[in-house]
């Protein structure tokens, strides 16, 4: 086995510190930097060279290796795909499949592949089984043990409970969470027991090389488990009961898991929402323009899309999730994401321009643009009837900018309202998505003179 000494001897450092630790996190880097290494320069991926000022082509390292490479990458995937399968044939769901994990409704999914049910059940005692109220998630489990195949079978209650297990990599086991065990129907019985295990080869295998690196063959890790989720692409999972958000393209951190839910219950499948981005000025960008590592800010739109992978099966509506079949080429698949986009494309007026306006120029923009949308949508008790046409919100805007000797650094004229208003259109804003800035603070104190019932506190972040 390739790198067995040093995998080895970082899997055991960090299982020396507990999950969530800084010391964790290093050894948990330094082993993903030693598959970067071995996959650098393998593609075309380029970077900024600081010495010719050009963007150049990432060259190997000393231990690059396509053979590996693919290997790494094709093994976990084959993995996932045996799980799957298992799952299928176990009569459960599984939805969300990502690098190294998926969620699926099968509690003690490893258990159940290794072992017909009617063996596993025999270990089970009665009296061991907890009792299932309003909540979904009761508690950690006593400790039953590193090896799988002895763990007592839970399960889920009516309201579908959902169970997201991922491939272990060297980390800590935590401890499971355990719901009151539903008993399976004779048909379901009978499924489960009749099918095979020695189709398990890639799972067994893993087992061994997760024995020999780490002490311990237990190769699922069970992150989270409760009722309630709602899962809509890859990397887009929200649950109130389970404490999960993971939402890929929409910063939300001014928003708890109840007023997230809402937002997303209420955008739905295909619809967009608008929101201001923060990140910090790139390296190259300071070492080109110069100046410091400060925010940089700029008009986002998340979209909650379907990612055109699989085929969505017409009337497959079941249980709130739709039923999907795999696409029969990659053609079928890249037509699909083509006709998707149609509806993204940037509305075309003849007298409009259609410059990008994304990024703000200054901080006051964020403000004044923020007002302006509210303004053109009839939110937050302003609308256009208060302005006579454009010209008069403009006016608004412009007193205020003579007035405090602020500078925009862009020009506010009847092309940009218009832009607005278009970008706006059939959009949602997130709430909260204005920095408290003091420039911004400055300008909504002059529109609250004029506009008393203007409410701030529904587009200021909350830090």
């Amino acid at each position: 086995m390739p790198f067995l000494t040093v995998i080895s001897e970082l899997q055991s450092e960090r299982r020396k510190h507990e999950k969530g630790t800084i010391e964790n996190l290093l050894y948990k880097e330094m082993g993903n930097s030693l598959y970067g290494s071995v996959t650098k320069g393998i593609n075309h991926k380029v970077k900024f060279d600081i010495k010719t000022n050009k963007t150049v082509r990432m060259e190997a390292s000393d231990i690059s290796n396509p053979i590996l490479a693919s290997f790494i990458t094709a093994y976990v995937r084959s993995l996932l795909g045996e799980l799957l399968q298992k799952v299928q044939d176990l009569g459960g769901k599984a939805v969300s499949v990502t690098t190294d994990g998926f969620i699926t409704d099968l509690a003690n999914l490893e258990s159940r592949v290794l072992k017909p049910l009617s063996e596993v059940s025999k270990s089970i005692n009665p009296s061991d089984e907890i009792e299932l109220n309003d909540m979904s998630v009761l508690g950690s489990a006593p400790d039953i043990g590193a090896d799988p195949e002895v763990e007592r079978l839970t399960g889920f209650d009516e309201e579908g409970n959902i169970i997201q297990q991922d491939l272990l990599d060297g980390g800590k086991l935590g401890n499971a969470r355990v719901v009151s065990p539903m008993k399976p129907s004779t048909k379901d019985s009978e499924k489960q027991s009749d099918k095979p295990t020695d189709a398990l080869s890639l799972l067994k295998e893993y087992r061994k090389m997760r024995k020999i690196l780490s002490g311990n063959a237990s190769s699922l890790e069970l992150k989270h488990e409760g009722c309630g989720l709602m899962s809509w692409t890859t990397r887009g999972q929200l649950s109130v009961n389970m404490g999960l958000k993971a939402i890929t393209g929409l910063q939300t951190r001014d928003l708890d898991l109840s007023e997230t839910w809402g937002l997303m219950s209420v955008s739905g499948l295909g619809k967009t929402v608008s929101f201001v981005s923060t990140s910090l000025r790139s390296a190259i960008t300071v070492y080109k323009k110069g100046g410091h590592v400060t925010m940089d800010y700029s008009d986002r739109d998340f979209r909650i899309m379907y990612n055109n992978n699989r085929v969505v099966v017409e009337n497959g509506l079941e249980d709130a999730l739709l039923s999907t079949k795999p696409v029969k080429s990659i053609e079928e698949s890249l037509t699909q994401r083509v006709y998707s986009r149609l509806t993204r494309g940037s509305l075309y007026q003849k007298y409009t321009s259609l410059k990008s306006i994304n990024n703000y120029k200054s901080n006051l923009e964020i403000g004044i643009r923020a007002f302006l949308k509210d303004v053109l949508n009839g939110r937050n008790s302003v609308n256009m009837s208060l302005f006579a046409g454009y010209k008069g919100l403009l006016d608004f805007v412009h007193k205020y900018v003579y007035d405090s000797g602020e500078k925009l650094k862009r020009s506010l004229d009847s092309s940009y309202v218009s832009q607005i208003k278009m970008r706006s259109k059939d959009r949602m804003s997130k709430p909260r998505m204005v920095p408290r800035l003091s420039s911004i603070m400055n300008f909504f104190d002059y529109v609250k003179d004029r506009f008393p019932d203007y409410d701030t506190s529904l587009i200021l972040s909350k830090s």
